[in-house]
């Protein structure tokens, strides 16, 4: 460029910076650098962005959990679930009181559900589905708030994904309400953080949010325990600060100091509210702990029930590359501890991502060390149990897929040397970030068509098998006995009030106060010998559904006590109607066929 160009170019600078400090003159205001003027579009599309992309992957995670859905037969819980929403109000609040007041608050809502979209598998899977929407929506918006956009959608995408998130999301169960509720009570409580809140109202409210989650499920109040630790890790380090706010008061060291002391007193005075609130119904928990064992609890717990099935199902390949990847994960981050700097290194533990991190481990190993604490004194867990901390596992994986996408990328560029692969280096660490999610999709896939298979598994029933045999082949008038024996889990006069459509045409003849009626979750029912004379007075044609097990074992004593009762009152066995585990069997007498 030539003296008589910069002379040119230099006044033409010197005009435009005279008539910019002119505009701000005369508006009083200062006007915008030219660098605040490029960021300001950049963060007007992000505001628009993150919201869009969370509820967009909100819908995606719930499809994957509603697809299916409606195939397998109810499981022995979601049919406690329907019973229990299904009552009168009066009879479900007696319910509460006498047996399971823990889950009060998920079967008044499937009350309401049920009155509006009835008691079908779809109607009643799908508020399950829901709640895992919402689950990634939260998981979208907290993670990307503090990692990213992108690490934020990586994140919801494998909670989506991952077998222990598909098994409860088509489960007529609390466990998706709580795992909802979870993520959001953590967007809450990690804003109030970061921004340092000290107002008297958010935190006031977060109390009143804290109890209400601690209701809808009530391990969810284990998550102070997370949010503890996020707090001790932001103190960390303070007493050098401390001492140089005492040497100077009014220094921004002493600001930030004041701020976090005053956030850590206001968070334990909410949570200490909060707890007050959630005694009561802790106290009636612990009261009724024998009663609401509903769920399966494992005969002992291994490896394979902690680490496997809460979060994997019945996948152990992807639970082994799971953990392969997060224990690179850490070994990654002992490397740059090691070979980076100390300032470096301080500077990475301030960070957001850094934060995120610790929440997400301290989410996941806190609240599972303490529901194996208390079961090693009392039977508690199961693995859903644990769903509530699927997206902790959710993040730190997303983590790890990131930074070996990172990685891969920054190494593809450093060998390449060409400027068009650093240009696009986000687009490539996208492209690596979502390869990871597919992958995670892949292993997933065999567990979930599994999962959404019409065939009975091992937490699966016959009822819908046997409600098919009931309809096909009886006639009006007919009686049905049941086997009342078998446990809760396997009782097959379930199968009655989950496809009472498919039970028109036969008459319970041995129930004598039904559930609805009742405090208690069951029906109380006759034997046959107590109600011979209305057998005798019908139409000659008696349906028995018995509990038979896979083997065929199980309670021969009792079945054959109902064979013989049925015998004497002269009827004979015509047809029998084997299916996975229940067999129906048709008794006429006289010239009934």
């Amino acid at each position: 460029m030539t003296s008589a160009n910069v002379n040119h170019v230099l006044p033409t600078a010197h005009a435009a910076r005279q008539g910019a400090r002119a505009q701000a003159n005369s508006t009083g205001r200062r006007a915008p650098s030219a660098r605040a003027t490029e960021v300001a579009p950049r963060i007007a599309r992000m505001s628009y962005r993150r919201p869009l992309a969370a509820a967009v992957i909100g819908f995606v995670a719930l499809a994957v959990s509603l697809l299916g859905s409606w195939a397998p037969p109810f499981r022995s819980d979601e049919a406690v679930s329907i019973l229990s929403a299904e009552r009168p109000g009066s009879s479900l609040l007696g319910e509460l009181v006498r047996a399971d007041a823990a889950h009060g608050a998920y079967y008044a809502l499937l009350h309401v559900w049920i009155d509006f979209f009835g008691a079908s598998a779809f109607a009643t899977r799908l508020p399950s589905a829901i709640f895992i929407g919402l689950a990634a929506t939260g998981i979208v918006v907290l993670v990307g708030r503090y990692g990213g956009l992108r690490l934020g959608i990586v994140s919801a995408l494998i909670f989506a994904v991952l077998p222990g998130t598909t098994a409860v999301g088509s489960d007529v169960r609390w466990y998706t309400l709580g795992t909802a509720c979870a993520v959001w009570l953590a967007v809450l409580f990690l804003r109030l953080v970061t921004r340092r809140t000290t107002s008297i109202l958010p935190w006031a409210c977060f109390a009143v949010a804290y109890a209400v989650c601690s209701y809808a499920y009530l391990y969810l109040s284990l998550l102070a325990l997370p949010f503890a630790a996020v707090l001790l890790w932001d103190a960390r380090g303070r007493v050098r600060a401390t001492f140089g706010a005492i040497a100077h008061p009014r220094s921004a060291a002493a600001s930030d100091v004041a701020a976090l002391r005053a956030v850590m007193v206001r968070w334990m005075l909410a949570t200490l509210a909060g707890a007050a609130l959630i005694a009561p119904l802790a106290y009636a928990a612990i009261l009724q702990h024998g009663h609401t064992a509903t769920v399966a609890v494992p005969t002992s717990i291994d490896l394979s029930t902690v680490v496997v099935s809460p979060w994997f199902d019945r996948s152990p390949v992807l639970a082994a590359v799971a953990l392969a990847t997060l224990i690179a994960l850490a070994a990654a981050g002992i490397v740059v501890w090691r070979r980076r700097c100390t300032s470096a290194v301080r500077r990475m533990l301030r960070t957001d991502r850094a934060r995120l991190l610790l929440f997400a481990l301290a989410w996941l190993v806190l609240p599972t060390a303490v529901i194996l604490a208390v079961n090693a004194l009392v039977p508690v867990y199961a693995a859903p149990v644990l769903s509530f901390t699927a997206p902790a596992v959710a993040v730190l994986l997303a983590v790890a897929i990131d930074g070996a996408a990172r990685w891969l990328v920054q190494h593809l560029v450093a060998r390449g040397g060409k400027p068009a692969l650093s240009d696009r280096r986000p687009v490539l660490a996208a492209v690596a970030s979502f390869t990871g999610v597919a992958l995670v999709a892949a292993l997933a896939a065999p567990t979930y068509l599994v999962q959404r298979g019409p065939t009975v598994t091992s937490s699966g029933s016959d009822w819908a098998g046997v409600a098919g045999v009931i309809q096909q082949h009886s006639r009006p008038g007919d009686d049905v006995v049941f086997d009342e024996t078998a446990t809760a889990a396997h009782r097959p006069r379930l199968a009655m009030h989950l496809y009472p459509q498919q039970f028109a045409n036969v008459v319970d003849v041995t129930l004598a106060v039904p559930y609805e009626n009742r405090d208690s979750l069951w029906d109380k029912t006759y034997s046959i010998p107590q109600v011979g004379t209305r057998i005798a007075s019908g139409d000659g044609r008696v349906w028995l559904v018995e509990y038979r097990g896979e083997t065929g074992g199980a309670d021969a004593t009792g079945m054959q006590e109902r064979v013989s009762a049925l015998r004497s009152l002269g009827f004979s066995l015509v047809h029998s109607y084997r299916l996975h585990r229940d067999v129906v069997y048709l008794f006429t007498r006289g010239s009934a066929s």
